[in-house]
This record gives C-alpha cells, structure tokens and sequence, in this order.
C-alpha cells in the first residue's frame, strides 16, 4: 500500500509542467524554510532555519539573488568540549545557553531544463555570524564568511509560482572555541579559547520554498513571430552578440592598502547570450600621476564579470554586474606613500598582487542598435594581506572595501533581427489547411498579378484579384462553417509589402505613393468589371464589393501618422489593436464574405524611443578653458513632452578634458513659426584641468526647423558656474 502510495505522488508530481520559469527580466521573491546540520566542531545543534530569497531573473536560465536565514530556538552543544575543558578546568562550568544564527548573502541559480525536469544548480556567498546570550543577558558575536553550493529542482505551481526544494552546503573558516566564552572565565580559560587553530567547517541544509515571479512574459505569452518582433523592437539584434569596449576606469583604494588611487585605461570583450544576459572579460593598465594620459603605471587589473540587464538595449539600460579577477602589480610600482605626523613622506607601502572580488550596478544608452555608451560604478573588495590563500579568509574585518567607476563606448557585433522569415513562416501555417485545394489556380492567378504589376495594368491587375477572391469564395461555400483570416498588423503589412514590391522596384514609389496606390485600388474594387472566373475561363460582367471604408480610414490614419513622424522626427511606439474588417457590404451571408481579424499579440511599446541626435561644437570657461565637441541623444518618454538627452563631449586645452552627463529636456511651445525654446536639468561627471567631478547641469536655448533638421543654440552651467559652456548644433535623425 504503501508503495502504490509513493508511485502515486511521484507519478503526479513528474506529471506537472515544471517548466514556470518566465522569460524576459523578473523579479523573484522565494519565502523559504528548511532544517540545518551544523559542524559538530561549531557547538551548535541542528535545528531549523526559515528566510528570504528575493532578486532577478535574467530570461529562464540565469537568476541572481539575495538571501538572508534566521535560525528559529538554537541551543548549543558543548559535546567533547565540556569533557576536554573539564580535564583542563577542573573547577570550570559551562552555562547552557541559546544561540541565534543569521546569514545574508548573494547568489546565482542556473537553471537546467532537462525534458520535463527542472533542476538547477546554486552558488554563492556571504557572511554568517553567531549570537550567543547568557543567563546575564551578555552576549557574545562571531562572524565569518562563507562559500556555498547545492543543487536543487522545482515544480510549478502556475505560470508565476514554484515550489522549490535545494539541498546546499556550506565552508567557512572559525576558531573552534570561539562560542565557549563563559561569564566569569579565567584568563587562562580565555588564552585556551584565544589559542585554539582555526578550523574549517561543514554546514549542510535542506530547503524548501515557494518561489513568485513577478513580471516578465509567461510561456503562452509569445509564439515565434513575436520573438521576431521583440527581437527587432528590442534593439534591432538577435541571437549571441559579441561586443568591444574602450573604457576608462577611476579606482579609490582604501587609505590603509598600499596601491595609489589611479585613472586606467584599457579595454572590454563580452558575450550577450540574450537581450538581458551576458559574460565580459576585461583589462586595465594604470596610468601614472592619478592623471589621464597615455603614460602607465606599473599597476595592471584583469577579471571577468557576470552582467543581468534590467531592460531591452532600445532605451536606458540599468544592469548589475559582479564578478572578479586578478590585480598585477609590476616591478618597480611605488605603493602609496608612508607620510609621518609631520607630513614628510618618509617611503612607500609595499604593494603586493592579489585577487580581488567586484559588483555593482551601470547604465548603458544606445546611439544606434550597434552603438552604445555606459558607466557604471562598484564596490571592489581585496585581502589585507595580498600574500595570504583566500581559502583562509574568515571575516570580512580581513578584507579592503575600494570603490571603482568605469566608462566607455561599446560597439555590438550581432545578426540583425529578420521579421520576415518569420512573418512567412506564421502564414503558411495559417493557411496551410485552406491552400491544397486551390494552390494550383491561385498560384497562377499570382503570376498574372504580378505580370498585372510589372506592366502596371491597373484593369487586369483587378480582374486578377476579383477571379481570386471568386475562388476563395467558392472554395469556402463548402465549408459549413464561416472562415476567418487571423493576422496581425506585421503580417498584413508584409503582405502589402510584398504586392508593391514586384512594381514599385522599379518605379521607385515612395511609402506615400504606395498608400495612395492601394488606396485608388481599394476606390476602384466598387466599379463594375468584366472578370474571368472558373478553370473554363468565362468572362461575366461581376459588380465589385464595396470598399472597405475601416480600411481606408485606417490608411488615412498611416498616413497622417507618417506626416506627423516626418515633422517631429519621431517613432511612435505600436500599441496592442484590434480591428474587424468586414468585406461583403457589412453584411455576409454563410457562403460569401469573409470578415478579417487583425489582431496585435506582442506590444513592442518602450518607455523611451530615440528620436535624434545632435552633434555640437562650443566654447567652455571656468576650470577649463577648452573648445568642446560634442553629442547628445535624444530619447521621448510615453505620454510626457520631456526628452532625455545623454551627451559627451571632448574638451580641448592646455590639456585633454571630457565628460558625460544625462540631461531632462522640456520644449516650450511658441507663435513664433519655426522657433522651439528649450530647458533642462541634469547631472553629469567632468575631467577639466585637474579634477574629476560630478555635478548639477542646467541649460537653456532654443531650436529653430532648418531643412530636415533643427539648429540649435544653447548655454549651459554645470557645477554652480563652476564650468559654463555656449555651443551650437545641428538635430537630425537617420
């Protein structure tokens, strides 16, 4: 019985669907508890411990986050120790007590789909510290880092929801004794603790909880078609893209390491698995005099990052990273200086290689789907003692906490994103039922079309359409049941696409001409024709449906829309529509009319879309007297007149200077024909003369409509007046 009962659950369980996991970027939030098996070494007895995982998804594979575990009524186990202390201590007692164990930390899930099982592997580390509280009420701290480990397998819930069960353990490095201090020991009790060689110890836990994904699309929210299009929406890329980076970094090390705060430059290569994932290797060189300049330093970093991108690479991207690598330090590198309560430096610290780890968060911005510019900022963590095994890191009072920022111009090298094969594939599947019994008719009325086409034979081109829409009538008068043609915007749109495209290459008609064309076709389908129906070739007089007044008001709309593009040199995003066009005078019988349903399934829509650029030249005074060269980018917000602009510039000097800055921009409108006044805020980091700073922008001018583009002329104060700059420039898009 009780076998039959295992078999059950366990037949019902693998008959689940444990595939949950959403694609794009998420938010996971794992309430979770489990039981714990501690080093017998630690003192502490096994017991259960409950928690919170919460962080990202990264598409269905990779998931980073944060953890923290409490221990719920721990009590210590003295074990061998008690005997040991007795013989040493005869007179000694060790008062029972409770103990409380928290961990907070981070980690990476990579998930395994394997046929209809889920597992998934676990990584990570973090910090752990133990309480103890006597009777007194004194208490007593030890913390400690550790690594961790585990493999685990979840099973759905629903679309957003899991049950997850993991097994993990964990290292960490302490002092044996360290949670026998007692009220009222001897100071020889306390050396016995002191002395006792640190040990490495073994955790073990089984976990269970249920995991919540909140955004991002489920499994039924996407067919192929729209990952075309997310794809082409999504930054215009598709597929593993590989990306080169010139960059520049700043590092602050702590005041007590040995290694001089220094500019580097260097270089970045990374792998994007997926619009939000991807790996990146990199290497500095350290330039000398905390100067930028093509003069190194003996000082030289290289590691690789893990980076999870919180958005498409269509607008402003936030992403985090971390990662790690190695810190080189080269013959003859002077460390900083060993200056005396006088201020005479006396010598220099003595710098040592070492490893080090890094995380943080960025910011990219594409200039075009292969362009973009980022900056990022993190914390940066090495070993007090360069010379000592990471192995033996036992807490983080052991380790140096420095802060790096980097930027730099990344270029992507990728497949573009092609909507068409995809859009072909959708049809054919669509019509796949329908098109046995009449491809051979249909496919010569196409030929005709296009021979229609190529000679631009209006009447025949017509009489063609008219005899196929006769032969799809007559082949759904035998269906009881009336069709219906299901497309999307994207497919109709090829299928216009491609009925011009067989004339219009030659003709080299604009978008425009094309509307009007299908337009006066569309006009011209309500007069009487002489069409040829049937495989006998009969020609009888046939009067024409009715035009179709919903289609004509949408391309009236298409067109008006590309008007509105032209003057304001704007991509307005696509929304989520669904239109029924009726073609049998609005009222079809059983055996003739066939209602079209377009419907949107996928909403590209962004919540910023390029818009321009401006380059620009000007003057800047204050720290530094400089000709600028420039650039900034234009982005819309929905529903908002407020532009974001990211710009850099050049300066040009007595020495080189640069900056970058993101700035918020709000035209005013005026009775003035062709004149647009503008203002803005912002906040930017500089290099002019001698000093790295960040600080406030806040600019004006105005905009005047030349050509297809504006000329501008602005004035912006950055830092207080501490830097002003006069500069003009030219906004076009392409």
């Amino acid at each position: 019985m009780k076998r039959k009962l295992l078999l059950g659950i366990a037949s019902t369980i693998l008959a689940l669907n444990v595939n949950a996991q959403v694609s794009d970027v998420s938010i996971t939030v794992t309430p979770q508890i489990g039981y714990n098996w501690f080093d017998n070494k630690s003192t502490v007895e096994n017991g259960t411990m409950y928690g919170l995982q919460a962080g990202f998804g990264f598409g269905k594979v990779i998931e980073l986050r944060g953890i923290w575990e409490r221990s719920l009524d721990l009590k210590q186990n003295f074990g061998k120790y008690e005997s040991d202390i007795k013989n040493l201590f005869p007179t000694f007692n060790l008062e029972s007590r409770s103990i409380k164990v928290n961990r907070y930390g981070g980690e990476f899930k990579t998930n395994l789909p394997i046929g209809g099982f889920s597992p998934y592997l676990i990584l990570g580390t973090g910090v752990q510290n133990f309480e103890t509280k006597l009777a007194s009420g004194i208490k007593y701290k030890n913390e400690n880092l550790y690594g961790s480990g585990g493999l685990g397998f979840k099973i759905s819930l629903g679309e957003r929801t899991t049950l997850n069960f993991e097994g993990r353990g964990l290292v960490y490095n302490m002092n044996p004794g360290s949670l026998l201090y007692n009220e009222g020991g001897s100071s020889a009790f306390d050396d016995y603790i002191n002395n006792t060689n640190n040990s490495t110890m073994y955790n073990w836990s089984a976990m269970a909880g249920l995991q919540f994904y909140l955004g991002g699309r489920t499994n039924s929210d996407m067919d192929a078609l729209d990952r075309a299009y997310l794809n082409r929406f999504s930054g215009g890329l598709s597929g593993t893209k590989l990306t080169l980076s010139p960059a520049g970094s700043y590092i602050n090390f702590n005041s007590k390491s040995a290694y001089n705060d220094t500019y580097l430059l260097g270089g970045i290569v990374g792998l994007d698995f997926s619009h939000y994932a991807g790996l990146q290797g990199y290497y500095y060189r350290a330039t000398t005099d905390e100067k930028i300049q093509f003069e190194f330093d003996n000082l030289e970093i290289y590691g690789a990052d893990f980076v999870g991108k919180l958005n498409v690479p269509r607008g402003i991207v936030p992403y985090i990273s971390v990662g790690g690598g190695y810190l080189n330090v080269r013959d003859n590198y002077k460390g900083r200086s060993i200056v005396n309560n006088s201020g005479v430096v006396t010598g220099n610290m003595i710098a040592k290689s070492g490893y080090f780890a890094k995380g943080g968060v960025g910011v990219s911005i594409p200039f075009s789907k292969y362009v973009e510019i980022f900056g990022s900022a993190n914390l940066m963590y090495t070993m007090q003692n360069q010379s000592a095994d990471v192995a033996d890191l036992q807490s983080s009072n052991q380790l140096y906490q420095h802060s790096m920022y980097t930027t730099g111009l990344r270029v992507k090298i990728g497949k573009n994103a092609n909507t068409d094969k995809a859009v072909d594939k959708a049809l054919d599947r669509r019509f796949e039922g329908e098109r046995t019994e009449y491809d051979a008719r249909i496919a010569a009325l196409e030929q005709e079309l296009k021979e229609g086409y190529k000679n631009n034979d209006t009447e025949k081109v017509m009489s063609v359409m008219q005899e196929k829409k006769t032969v799809d009538s007559v082949n759904k008068s035998s269906s009881t049941k009336q069709a219906q043609i299901r497309l999307t915007p994207a497919e109709l749109e090829s299928l216009i696409e491609k009925v011009l495209n067989g004339v219009d290459k030659k003709s080299e008609l604009s978008v425009e001409d094309r509307l009007e064309r299908i337009e006066q076709l569309l006009m011209m389908s309500g007069q009487p024709q002489q069409v040829v129906i049937g495989m006998d070739r009969t020609t009888v007089p046939v009067m024409q449906q009715a035009p179709n007044e919903e289609l004509l008001r949408e391309l009236k709309k298409l067109k008006l829309d590309l008007e509105e593009q032209k003057r304001n040199n704007a991509v307005q995003p696509v929304k989520d529509t669904t239109i029924i066009l009726q073609n049998s005078n609005d009222q079809p019988s059983n055996n003739q009319g066939t209602n079209t349903v377009v419907k949107s399934t996928y909403d590209p829509s962004i919540s910023n879309l390029p818009v321009g650029y401006t380059p620009y030249i000007g003057v800047n005074f204050g720290d530094l007297t400089s000709f600028n060269i420039g650039v900034r980018r234009y982005y819309d917000f929905q529903n908002t007149k407020i532009k974001f602009a990211p710009e850099a510039y050049l300066a040009i000097g007595n020495t080189l200077g640069f900056g970058i800055s993101a700035n918020g921009i709000l035209p005013f409108a005026t009775n003035v024909n062709g004149f647009t006044p503008y203002g803005g805020l912002g906040l930017g980091a500089h290099y002019l003369g001698s000093d790295f700073t960040f600080s406030t922008n806040v600019l004006g001018g105005v905009a005047y409509q030349l050509g297809n583009g504006k000329f501008t002329a602005d004035y912006t104060i950055r830092g207080a007046f501490r830097n002003n700059q006069l500069a003009i420039g030219y906004r076009y898009s392409f």
